[in-house]
């Protein structure tokens, strides 16, 4: 019933859960010892009475314990509450709401006045006032009653709740200690139980700060093997405070002589740290001096490690929306320096002296397309295009890039094991991976070193993947790569994988090349590990799942460079005039009749004058972007036949997009040859 408020649980709750200060803590303490001590525990509980006003808000309050003796009830109260109001109450008791609370054993929150109920008013009509009563415990069973009572409603929270809940259990085990002065267990020895037994570590420590008494959660938490080594440190020597003007614990509490839930890092014997909340309060003498201090730590460690993971995840978060946002402009660029690359290539015999310079620009110009797929990649905005892969032939690729780039005082040296496994990976990533490791060794070397790529195959037995543990039983591809560096400590080897982590100087590095690798071969379910000393190099050790299937193995055909030809008339959309450009003479080249527009309204105006065989759009235009210039088309013509141009597509987008009625989606930036191949597959039908 609602007027019946609310109920908690028989038993105490928990100690973590209960929202006390110490300050109240204390008060409390300090009633529970004056009634065990007292040789009248009647007057005793009229003293704690008075003092238990401080905790709780109430007006009168009576405490009720049956008497087997004299088949009645014993009674103590204070406020307003008569002998005619106890008799009146012990002849309706077992007929009231109180009935429940004796019964089940569980404190309850009437909104009625204790005479409101005496005189037997309807429960289920709202009183004017208010009720607390409390069960006395004692061996499991109900002796008696505690009550308080306030004349305004809704007087009572769960908090005083928790309080009477507090008192009234101490005042069973008190009164039965007043019965039988030979007990089982003494208050000191519960009292040291739950001190021991609680999760929370608490300690009692001089005022010097050398500790006294630590629970076992204290020693937990310090990793102490027993309290002999807590008896050698110094708690002030251990604290470090996070955030407050005071610069160490000593003189925090000299200052303030108590404090609650401020932040500090908690120094162990192994030197590693642990944030925690701290709470302290002064031990005083009888004088009032203060003898020591006692207090409590709650570990918070796990919670700012999950706050920073979440702060991290923002970072990548922005780091994707901002890659996002300059891919397509980026892609562009590098589109028309391929595509103008592509088309000299094209032009010119493998002998020509700018042959090789040519097939560098090519290379570099897709390393800086692929950066960007890197970065969206890592923020979870990119799909992987999985192929089986030549491994000796991207090592050599690899190679070859370095040889260009890296400072001439650095050597490179490769030892590539014969007949050497396929790679299962995408092969750009997997490219990427390996240049942010060697420019990583590059910047390890800034005086010159030498610079090894070793690549072997290995297989995981069951016994070594138990080792592993991450990776499966199987082939793999294990490339080695060594540098004779400045090395790194162990500390910093710990961080290196995390995303912005550097040991470089502002402007020099932004953290996220390591970090990248890592992610890399975790997506290709491989492992990355290194191993270093400060003066000795670098080792970094990539496990790469490898293919080797008869099929698989086979070398791939000679690739045919021819590249097909038509005659037909395109028309080509995009805003980007470099990429008009560069796609007009491209395709002109091939045989075919190019007509340029430079947004999606003028390809829809050019479409209706004139007889176009394919249209290529791109994605993003100002005015109409390729997906409703391709709807306008299509109410044109419904058998539009069209291509898109795109700077950056999920596979989800790369669907919806075909759904909308492209026929193949064209990314840039992009080669002479695929581009090529796509424009006659949808030509002819064949996407």
């Amino acid at each position: 019933m609602e007027t019946m408020g609310q109920t908690i649980p028989n038993s105490q709750p928990p100690f973590s859960e209960m929202n006390h200060s110490l300050e109240e803590l204390q008060q409390l303490n300090d009633s529970f010892w004056r009634i065990q001590s007292s040789t009248d525990f009647w007057s005793a509980v009229l003293q704690t009475l008075n003092t238990l006003k401080t905790l709780i808000d109430f007006e009168n309050a009576l405490l009720l314990i049956y008497n087997s003796d004299k088949h009645g009830f014993n009674w103590q109260g204070i406020g307003s509450i008569t002998e005619n109001d106890v008799k009146k109450l012990q002849a309706i008791l077992f007929e009231s709401l109180f009935y429940y609370v004796i019964s089940d054993k569980r404190p309850l929150i009437l909104d009625h006045t204790l005479k409101e109920i005496i005189e037997g008013h309807n429960p289920l009509e709202s009183g004017n006032g208010s009720c607390l009563a409390v069960p006395v415990i004692q061996d499991q069973k109900a002796i008696g009653l505690l009550v308080f009572e306030h004349s305004r409603k809704r007087a009572f929270s769960d908090q005083s709740m928790h309080i009477a809940m507090l008192y009234a259990n101490h005042l069973g085990f008190a009164y039965h200690r007043f019965q039988f002065p030979i007990v089982e267990e003494s208050l000191a020895q519960r009292y040291h139980n739950l001190f021991e037994r609680i999760n929370i570590p608490l300690f009692y420590c001089t005022t010097d700060g050398n500790i006294q008494c630590a629970n076992q959660s204290f020693l937990d938490l310090m990793e102490f093997n027993d309290v002999q080594e807590a008896f050698e440190i110094n708690l002030f020597e251990c604290i470090q405070f996070t955030q407050h003007r005071y610069a160490s614990f000593r003189e925090l509490v000299n200052r303030c002589g108590y404090f609650k839930n401020l932040e500090a890092k908690i120094f162990r014997q192994d030197g590693q740290s642990v944030s925690v909340l701290i709470s302290i309060l002064p031990l005083r003498n009888e004088a009032r001096d203060v003898t020591g201090y006692e207090g409590m730590l709650w570990d918070i460690t796990e919670k700012r490690d999950l706050e920073a993971q979440l702060i991290q995840a923002q970072k990548l978060g922005a780091l994707g929306s901002l890659t996002g946002g300059i891919a397509h402009d980026f892609n562009n660029l590098i589109g028309g320096i391929m595509g103008c690359a592509s088309m000299l290539l094209s032009e010119i015999p493998d002998s020509h002296p700018f042959y090789n310079d040519i097939l560098t620009i090519m290379a570099a110009s897709r390393r800086a397309a692929d950066l960007t797929g890197q970065l969206l990649s890592f923020s979870r905005k990119h799909q992987y295009q999985i192929n089986n892969v030549c491994t000796t032939a991207l090592i050599h690729e690899v190679v070859n890039l370095l040889t260009r780039t890296l400072p001439k005082h650095i050597q490179i040296k490769t030892e590539i094991e014969d007949n050497i496994y396929q790679m299962r990976v995408d092969e750009t990533q997997m490219e990427q991976a390996l240049m942010n490791i060697c420019i990583n060794a590059r910047d390890a070397m800034p005086n010159g070193g030498e610079l090894f790529l070793e690549v072997q195959n290995i297989h995981l037995d069951n016994r070594a993947q138990a080792i592993t543990k991450t990776l499966e039983s199987g082939p793999y591809v294990l490339i080695r790569i060594h540098d004779t560096g400045s090395g790194m400590s162990k500390d910093i080897q710990k961080h290196i994988f995390e995303p912005f982590f550097t040991t470089k100087s502002v402007n020099q590095g932004s953290g996220l090349g390591l970090a990248i690798v890592a992610d890399i071969i975790q997506k290709h379910k491989g492992c990355v590990s290194v191993q270093s000393n400060e003066g000795k190099g670098s080792v970094f050790e990539l496990l790469i799942p490898a293919c080797t299937s008869e099929e698989d193995q086979l070398q791939m055909a000679e690739e045919d460079h021819s590249l097909p030809r038509g005659d037909e008339t395109l028309l080509l959309v995009d805003d980007e005039d470099v990429i008009r450009r560069m796609g007009k003479r491209m395709l002109e080249k091939y045989g075919y009749h190019v007509i340029l527009a430079q947004d999606g309204e003028e390809a829809v105006q050019i479409y209706q004058d004139q007889d176009v065989d394919l249209v290529i759009i791109d994605m993003i235009m100002p005015k109409l972007d390729g997906v409703r210039t391709l709807r306008r088309l299509k109410s044109i013509r419904p058998d539009v036949k069209a291509i898109l141009f795109t700077g950056n597509v999920t596979e989800k987008g790369r669907q919806r997009c075909l759904e909308e009625g492209f026929l193949d989606l064209v990314t840039k930036p992009f080669e002479t040859s695929n581009f090529l191949n796509s424009v006659r597959q949808a030509i002819d039908g064949q996407s």
